[in-house]
């Protein structure tokens, strides 16, 4: 029994330590100069994506609204 316990915390230690470690190896690499532009690129796209998909939902709720009130008619 206290050989799975021992192995449970192996396996949870090391887990903890590659995400740490995984953790500060992209905190590092997203503080490079050349990175920068790219993770702006990669904002402002998600942001337009997002937005878009707002605005046809908007579009969408639009026309079954209109549907509604020729169907109740």
């Amino acid at each position: 029994m206290s050989k799975t316990n021992n192995m449970l915390v192996a396996s949870a230690v090391s887990g903890v330590f590659i995400g740490w470690v995984m953790k500060n190896s992209i905190a590092k690499r997203q503080q490079r100069v050349e990175y920068k532009p790219i993770l702006d690129m990669l904002k402002r796209k998600e942001r337009n994506m997002y937005e878009e998909g707002r605005r046809r939902a908007n579009e969408l709720s639009q026309i079954k609204q209109e549907i509604t009130n020729k169907v109740v008619q």
